[in-house]
């Protein structure tokens, strides 16, 4: 099963004309059609200021036939931007609407202008005194979790069975990714010979033409046109960075092919990629971001195709700050709903992981990165919402010599080289991901309908020990792929398990006087899949409001519902823990009969 990597970097290889993505463009084609489209690197930076706001639309508003109600939503934008007092938006900043979102009523709108923390804000306080909104949240931008180096040969000790590996080699005689279908939602992709031939139709989902460095925003075509950018254009204090070329890299560690002569081999080396663009220059929306996951799992989204092969996996090796949010939660809920199994890096800021998304949202399988020591690496993220670490390398920074995680890439500088088939030593929790979600893989192949809590179940109790310091948190430990693939044969010849189908729990006649509270905790099953919680009879008009491990408030809860009447409804999917249930008396409520629903 092994093959011998190169040992030698930046060698061209070629590649056949004829070389297709699933009746896609040729690679050869796409990269003409690239080179012919790019931007220079001077071009004006636009990415100003965005919002993701969620419409609190009628019931009566069918989504699948939106033009009603995408034109009341621009109405209201419309409306709010010419009646509100701008005196405290930066040169009288213009919000405008943007566009419609995979998500049920949630919209991008804009600002013409980059706003200050404090106008944010203010916006968001703004729209949310409307009373036509259910949360407004900033559009971060969220960025690749790499840390950048020079290429160099090294082995790919990661697979092997060293304190830092995670024992692959051993692996590969059970499942190889056969039959398994991985999205990476990053950069796209290049025309790499030791992946391009695992790669499948994806999509463009940067909306920003500059950002994208094609000149038309959102198309049918993931290649990477590359993300470089000088000093300064990123932000006052932003370094001028290469391309990263993150996508190949990523793809590369998943499911770069084997026995084929050349290169390297991937983890789930026989798996398919789809390659689903999200991140350009100076990184990617995370409305972009959203879309895309929603794609990626088979989801519909305004203006685009659908996709033709659902991820079974999901790799997403990227962050942003502050959190979890509701609409990253909400698009998470989604994919773990149609089946995908959500993979995430932790991030790279040497903080706890809670501060990282989509990392801290539940249904999301976290991961940390080690060193070739078995211990934390000195830049990954760590802590309670961490599940499991592998293997990312990491620099000494008293020497500057590094020991990274071998992966394929391309040559070019700022934008890609044709035939620069490139092989590179690299770091960061972006490359942990990744050999975690090809372990996945390997884990459907043999169990294809495993689901989030049944991967996250055998990755954790299958872990190694760390060898080295973990004290800050690595999860269940080293995720150890021989070990998995073990416990799932014997899984495989177990009888199957009875479990119950739903518990129900009721606290009835719940009444609260005007602008008052009334909570209750919930202690969530083992095994359960979803919570729902309704509310039903009585008189007034309360709001529901759930928050796992934590209490209910009105900004700040996982979910909320604020129909009229007592007729509420919440989930939770994926629970752990304990849930709070909040009802809070916008107006006064008596005898409102509270149900909860638990499925498994």
């Amino acid at each position: 099963m092994n093959k011998p990597l190169m040992l030698m970097l930046a060698l061209p290889l070629a590649i056949s004309s004829n070389f297709a993505i699933a009746k896609q463009p040729t690679f050869t084609d796409l990269f003409n059609r690239a080179s012919s489209k790019a931007y220079s690197q001077t071009a004006t930076n636009t990415l100003n200021s965005q919002f993701i706001i969620k419409y609190k639309a009628q019931a009566s508003y069918n989504r699948s036939y939106s033009k009603n109600l995408d034109q009341e939503v621009q109405e209201f934008i419309k409306s709010f931007a010419n009646n509100q007092s701008r005196a405290s938006y930066a040169n009288n900043a213009k919000i405008e609407y943007y566009r419609s979102m995979a998500l049920d009523t949630n919209y991008v709108i804009k600002a013409d202008k980059k706003l200050s923390d404090k106008e944010k804000k203010q916006i968001i306080k703004d729209l949310m005194a409307t009373g036509k909104v259910e949360y407004v949240e900033e559009d971060k931008i969220f960025k690749p979790t790499m840390i950048p180096n020079d290429p160099h040969y090294g082995e790919q000790w990661s697979l092997g069975t060293g304190v830092g590996g995670m024992n692959v080699q051993k692996s590969w005689d059970k499942a190889t990714g056969q039959g398994v279908t991985v999205a990476v939602v990053d950069t796209g992709v290049t025309d790499h010979s030791d992946v391009v031939n695992n790669v499948l139709t994806g999509y463009d989902f940067i909306s920003n033409p500059w950002q994208a460095n094609d000149s038309d925003g959102r198309d049918s075509d993931p290649f990477d046109n590359g993300d470089a950018v000088p000093f300064g254009i990123c932000g006052t204090f932003n370094m001028s960075q290469p391309s990263s070329w993150h996508g190949t890299r990523v793809s590369g560690v998943i499911s770069a092919q084997a026995n084929n002569g050349i290169g390297m081999t991937g983890v789930a080396y026989n798996a398919k990629i789809v390659p689903v663009r999200v991140l350009g220059k100076c990184g990617g929306n995370m409305s972009d971001i959203i879309d895309g996951l929603v794609w990626a799992s088979g989801g519909d989204v305004p203006n685009a195709p659908k996709n033709q092969n659902p991820a079974d996996v999901i790799n997403m090796s990227l962050g942003g700050g502050g959190g979890c949010g509701m609409a990253m939660q909400q698009a998470v809920n989604t994919a773990n709903e149609r089946g995908s199994i959500v993979v995430a890096a932790a991030g790279n800021e040497s903080q706890n992981a809670s501060m990282t998304s989509p990392a801290s949202c539940q249904g999301v399988i976290s991961v940390a990165a080690t060193t070739k020591e078995g211990g934390l690496a000195s830049y990954s993220n760590f802590g309670e919402t961490v599940d499991i670490s592998a293997p990312g390398g990491d620099i000494n920074v008293e020497t500057g010599d590094m020991i990274g995680v071998l992966t394929t890439s391309n040559e070019g500088y700022n934008e890609p080289v044709k035939g620069g088939h490139d092989y590179t030593q690299t770091v960061g929790t972006s490359f942990a991901s990744p050999h975690v979600a090809g372990i996945v893989a390997q884990m459907l192949e043999l169990r294809p309908n495993a689901d989030y809590s049944d991967v996250l179940a055998v990755l954790q109790s299958t872990a190694k020990t760390p060898a080295g310091d973990c004290s800050k948190g690595c999860g269940a430990g080293i995720v150890d792929a021989n070990a998995v693939l073990n416990k799932v044969l014997q899984i495989n010849e177990l009888p199957p398990t009875p479990k119950p189908t739903a518990m129900v729990k009721e606290f009835n006649k719940v009444s609260s006087g005007l602008w008052s509270w009334q909570r209750f905790d919930f202690t969530v099953p083992k095994g359960a899949k979803k919570v729902m919680v309704t509310t039903s009879g009585g008189s007034g008009n309360p709001s529901l409001m759930l928050q796992s491990n934590g209490k209910t408030s009105l900004f700040g809860s996982e979910c909320k519902s604020n129909a009229k009447g007592t007729a509420e409804k919440c989930i939770i999917y994926n629970p752990q823990g304990t849930i709070n249930i909040g009802l809070f008396a916008s107006w006064t409520f008596n005898d409102v009969d509270v149900k909860v629903v638990t499925s498994f």
